[in-house]
């Protein structure tokens, strides 16, 4: 059974506003979940963040699905959705595993990759190759990279892979994102987070649970528990807002915006924990930068398969 019943007015009305400055809180909200992640890697291993992240986003929506009464289809649900879920899962664990190795600003530029591989992987699916025109701002955009991180000298290489492995992923999931129109939006919400949820505790109990008692002093919790309820509710009301600014704005401009993301997450990483990007460093994010913009002034994303941001999943 599908669920389409709009949503009730009522429950925008704590996110009224402008999308384009919904899209830039948004924004500032992923890169302080990646700068609270990136700072927590020595008490948490990546993968208790990122089960933290998904238990918090997943408590909240199942809430507010609740409260406007919008029906739950987990466990159930067709392939687009669990094809979203599992993707964008499972690129969750790779933004969480780039964020304990590479430097905030790293991960969220590499994940801003997403877009152009959504093009290319979307057109092989229709069964023609992208044109191009694509193909050249995706060259770009990896050339980018490349610039940025200089695998081997400036960032170790496997933590790069992943990140590049992961924005691959949040494509899919958001291509099979796009399919999952006869769903009411809040109910592909609860879906992904639970299944993003389950996907995260499977590895958090493979990788983490075996040596999680001797992390941290049990007279020294405190401090680091706040630090994984401060992932999760920076990266859910981050997920929130981007959800509200793609309802009402328009594609295009939204995502110059959300482009910000990776502003905020060079300041951090200068600010917090002195790794201001280097002159390849900001070479390689404008060049990047330049690739996506064109990718938006070349033709708008669909409305429902938005661009994601680092860590949205």
């Amino acid at each position: 059974m599908t669920a389409k019943r709009a949503l009730p007015e009522s429950g925008r009305l704590l996110l009224q506003g402008h999308p384009l400055w919904q899209m830039a809180l948004a924004s500032l909200l992923f890169a302080m979940m990646g700068a609270a992640a990136h700072g927590a890697r020595t008490a948490w291993p990546w993968s208790v963040m990122a089960f933290a992240r998904c238990a918090v986003m997943a408590a909240a929506v199942v809430a507010i699905a609740r409260v406007h009464g919008i029906p739950l289809v987990f466990p159930g649900g067709g392939w687009s959705l669990w094809a979203r879920g599992t993707f964008g899962g499972a690129a969750l664990l790779c933004t969480f595993y780039s964020l304990s190795r590479l430097r905030v600003a790293d991960t969220v530029v590499i994940f801003a990759l997403s877009p152009l591989w959504i093009t290319f992987i979307a057109a092989l699916l229709d069964g023609a190759f992208p044109s191009f025109r694509h193909m050249l701002l995706l060259g770009t955009a990896l050339t980018g990279t490349a610039v940025m991180h200089r695998p081997g000298f400036h960032t170790p290489l496997f933590p790069v892979i992943i990140a590049l492995a992961g924005s691959v992923l949040v494509a899919v999931a958001m291509i099979s994102l796009s399919r999952t129109g006869g769903y009411h939006p809040l109910s592909v919400v609860v879906h992904f987070a639970l299944t993003a949820t389950v996907i995260s505790g499977l590895a958090m109990m493979v990788h983490a649970l075996p040596d999680i008692s001797g992390l941290v002093p049990p007279d020294r919790m405190a401090a680091p528990i706040l630090s994984l309820l401060a992932v999760g509710a920076l990266g859910t009301g981050g997920q929130l807002f981007m959800t509200a600014a793609y309802q009402t704005g328009k594609p295009g401009p939204v995502a110059l915006v959300g482009l910000s993301q990776m502003l905020w997450a060079a300041l951090f990483d200068a600010a917090l924990f002195h790794h201001p990007p280097d002159l390849p460093g900001w070479i390689g994010m404008g060049i990047i930068a330049l690739a996506l913009g064109a990718r938006f002034a070349i033709s708008e994303p669909e409305p429902s398969c938005p661009p994601p941001a680092a860590g949205a999943g």
